[in-house]
């Protein structure tokens, strides 16, 4: 009795599962035809997911990491209605304390500048460049803390001072699986008895007033 020659290949099925195919009569022209199928398969499933590798290389999470621990603050300016003349905000300082204690760490001097529109050291994260507005941020002082670690004093000379405490500055990475960027989850504070949770404010601005 003759023999019979067999030649096995294998190949993905539909369920992506390689499995051995048999072949006799044909065997190349079969071979192409099934060759030339896997090839259309392969094209649109590339096809399909390159978007994906697109949106991952596009993702941009500077304008969350940057500024996200970040607490705003703005002078009240309404000097007809008790708030503070423009000069009166022009130079003010900012204290850092241990938690619970009162003698200052460390200050800062925030010096109005027409100039550059700001008062300089909250330049970077500033969220509206206009006399009386300044930011809290992560690492403003040096040797760097985070924001939460400290209490803090702002001073205004001869006028008024404001004791910022008990503060609570946490994220969590969210987004896609290919693009997934810190946002804050918790953001508290509490200046002289008046807590904020500015998560949950319409306008997330601590308005600082005069009297």
């Amino acid at each position: 009795m003759g023999t019979i020659k067999v030649r096995i290949i294998w190949l993905l099925n539909k369920g992506g599962i390689l499995t051995p195919v048999a072949h006799r009569k044909g065997f190349f022209a079969n071979f192409n035809a099934v060759i030339m199928k896997q090839i259309i398969r392969l094209t649109v499933f590339i096809f399909l997911i390159s978007p994906m590798f697109f949106i991952g290389c596009t993702c941009d999470c500077s304008r969350f990491v940057e500024c996200e621990n970040t607490i705003n603050f703005a002078f009240d300016l309404d000097s007809a209605n008790g708030g503070f003349k423009r000069s009166e905000i022009d130079s003010f300082v900012l204290y850092m304390l241990n938690k619970g204690e009162v003698i200052p760490r460390d200050s800062l001097i925030f010096v109005w500048s027409d100039s550059f529109k700001s008062y300089g050291i909250s330049g970077i994260c500033a969220f509206d460049n206009s006399p009386g507005n300044f930011s809290l941020f992560d690492e403003i002082f040096s040797p760097k803390k985070d924001l939460q670690d400290c209490d803090y004093l702002i001073k205004v000379p001869e006028i008024r001072i404001y004791y910022l405490h008990d503060l609570e500055v946490n994220g969590v990475r969210k987004g896609s699986l290919t693009c997934r960027c810190y946002q804050n989850d918790t953001k508290k504070i509490t200046v002289d008895e008046e807590p904020f949770d500015v998560l949950k404010m319409d306008n997330p601005v601590i308005i600082l007033r005069k009297e």
